[in-house]
């Protein structure tokens, strides 16, 4: 019978090809690392580098600008080598730095290149491990079996799967759906998920002076999956590097041509989803960004797919519980107070045809200069059906995002956070669908109905919309604001709507205020009209927030009647009460007065006129008898 421990050895070996696979970092057939190899062993580097400088920028080849990443310190070469081995010693770091001298001096008398171009596996004083040299140590490695000491290290800094990802389905598991409560249904439940404070935190770390120096964030990206609101217009994109600049990162990665980007695409965000891959492409400098800015997409991002904010956060080193990243908040329709409301709150903003709808946003958010050129009216038609109803279906350019930080006036709110207004431009064509779906328009705060002052029938396009989508009816708490554009053109007198009203009978029958919000998204130069002087582009943030936050400001229809409003009307109407009746009583008392005064005196003359009449009588029968 044969001995089971001689099976023991096999079994481990089995484990190890489970736990430790070879294939995910290494590739038999071009020698190579593997692309999701090369995105785990830089998120390492990455890591290691806690406390240095990240982007060094330094002048490459063709003149261009392309990142140097500073090396390796002592102490984070010894953490490294003591997660691959569980021990260092001084000579275990010399014998490091000794291989790596061999492997420049065969570089030096192999590369045809010039001196300033040959990738440095050491930096000049030779005593610190460059990237390259990193990733030279690991292809050297993993090319002869020791793949397990590689693996060792990836574990220790936070990789959790097979398939070298630092995140595993457990942990996704954990990640709170966009919709908590599960609904399918067209009430979308009624809470939203939004990031927490410590979620907000945790991407502000991220965006230090040392690791995004004026807005370069090329080394967080450049492991990751890309940008998840690239391609959305309205907000900064952190473009990747040209491809020329990747060529120090090939040669690193074994000289076999193979970008450092597992991704192999570009990343975006949809409603419900996490990051979906798209085709790359051809990709530019980077787009400075703030710290407030990279801090608000994440926020924005979080609304949308909960799921992709964690995968980001755990690629840049999150340990933690990811619940922990997001809070729920009451949607519209369900909040009981101002406690209830999210940090991001949505406004749609929806206007007739070339109104200043993307001027308007650019405007509050303080960035016209990034969309200069965006037009949402272009669109194609094209033949086909639109889910199963048929006819036309148009493609328009993606909608216009943009994103302002307002502090909000009340003290119950949580202010630990401003509020992030989320403006998304409508495009006029699909205003009337996109206020009939009720999923979508669960999420929304806040509707800004923009009417141009120099079109006298964008008002009538605005009314057509609002009763085409039944607002009143179908939202009746849904705070509706009329904003006039373009106040610094000649203002027409608007067209009536559709029924012949007047706007101001429209306004009123529908509970909107009138007259509108007057606004202008340029900023005027000289002397200003007594119009332009009343541009309130400045404040409409604020009122934003002040409608959401008290809707009866705005509110289509009037809100409901709760305890306290009807025992304040209650007090006014016994109040009012009182005081009629006590000037009924006063003016009653007073006119009695008046009244029996006058009884009186008619009495007293009637009595004396019949005692002169009856005293002429008795005198003149006195002197009868007398006579």
């Amino acid at each position: 019978m044969p001995d089971p421990s001689a099976f023991v050895p096999f079994l481990q070996q089995a484990i190890d090809m489970v736990r430790e696979p070879r294939h995910t970092l290494w590739d038999h057939r071009t020698g190579s690392i593997t692309p999701s190899g090369q995105a785990a062993l830089r998120r390492t580097f990455w890591l290691l580098q806690a406390g240095g400088s990240h982007a060094a920028t330094t002048t490459g080849h063709h003149g261009s600008s392309s990142r140097a990443v500073a090396p390796l310190s002592d102490a984070a070469t010894r953490r490294w080598h003591d997660a691959m081995y569980g021990t260092t010693v001084e000579s275990d770091i010399a014998s490091l730095k000794t291989f790596l001298e061999m492997r420049q001096r065969q570089q030096h008398a192999s590369s045809s290149a010039p001196p300033g171009e040959v990738v440095t596996l050491l930096s000049a004083d030779g005593r610190l491990v460059t990237f390259a040299g990193f990733m030279t140590i690991n292809h050297h490695m993993l090319g002869h079996g020791q793949h397990g000491a590689v693996w060792n290290a990836l574990r220790s800094f936070g990789i959790r799967s097979p398939l070298a990802l630092p995140y595993s389905k457990d942990d996704m598991d954990r990640v709170p759906p966009s919709n908590p409560n599960g609904c399918d249904d067209d009430s979308g439940g009624d809470s939203v998920t939004v990031l927490s404070h410590n979620g907000v935190q945790f991407f502000r770390k991220l965006y230090v002076p040392k690791r995004a120096p004026n807005g370069n964030l090329a080394d967080v990206w450049s492991f990751t999956p890309a940008c998840p609101w690239e391609g959305i217009d309205g907000l900064p994109q952190p473009l990747f590097l040209d491809d020329e600049d990747d060529d120090d990162d090939d040669a690193a990665a074994g000289g076999r041509g193979e970008r450092h980007r597992a991704k192999g695409g570009r990343a975006s965000v949809s409603e419900g989803g996490g990051a979906s891959t798209t085709s790359a492409s051809s990709v530019g400098r980077l787009v400075p960004m703030s710290a407030p800015d990279f801090v608000a997409c994440w926020r924005y991002v979080a609304t949308l797919s909960p799921a992709t904010v964690a995968e980001f956060a755990f690629w840049w080193g999150y340990s933690g519980d990811p619940a922990l990243l997001f809070v729920h908040k009451s949607r519209r329709g369900h909040r009981q107070s101002d406690a209830d409301l999210p940090n991001v709150l949505n406004v749609l903003v929806v206007g007739s045809p070339r109104c200043g709808k993307s001027a308007l946003v650019q405007r509050l958010t303080n960035a016209p200069h990034l969309f200069a050129g965006h037009h949402a009216n272009r669109c194609m038609a094209v033949r086909g059906g639109r889910g199963q109803t048929g006819g036309s279906q148009w493609q328009h350019d993606e909608p216009l995002v943009g994103l302002a930080s307002v502090a909000m006036a009340s003290s119950s709110h949580d202010a630990l956070e401003p509020t992030l207004l989320v403006f998304t431009e409508v495009h006029d064509q699909e205003a009337v669908l996109v206020l009939r779906d009720h999923r979508r328009m669960d999420s929304v705060d806040l509707v800004l109905f923009l009417i141009d002052g120099s079109d006298s029938y964008s008002f009538s396009f605005a009314a057509h919309v609002y009763d085409s989508a039944n607002v009143k009816e179908q939202y009746p708490s849904l705070p509706c604001l009329l904003v006039m554009t373009r106040l610094d053109l000649p203002v027409r007198e608007p067209h009536p709507s559709a029924r012949s009203e007047s706007p101001a009978v429209f306004c009123s029958q529908r509970g909107l205020l009138w007259p509108p919000v007057l606004t202008s998204a340029l900023s005027t130069t000289g002397e200003l009209t007594s119009l332009q002087s009343r541009n309130a582009i400045d404040d409409l943030a604020q009122l934003c927030c002040d409608c959401i936050q008290y809707p009866q400001v705005a509110v289509a229809v009037p809100t409901a009647l709760t305890k306290a409003r009807l025992a304040r009307r209650v007090v006014i109407v016994g109040i009012a009460a009182v005081v009629v009746i006590a000037i009924t009583k006063w003016t009653a008392k007073a006119l009695s007065g008046w009244w029996s005064g006058g009884t009186t005196s008619r009495g007293e003359g009637d009595a004396m006129m019949r005692d002169v009449g009856a005293g002429r009588t008795r005198r003149q029968r006195d002197a009868a008898d007398v006579w």
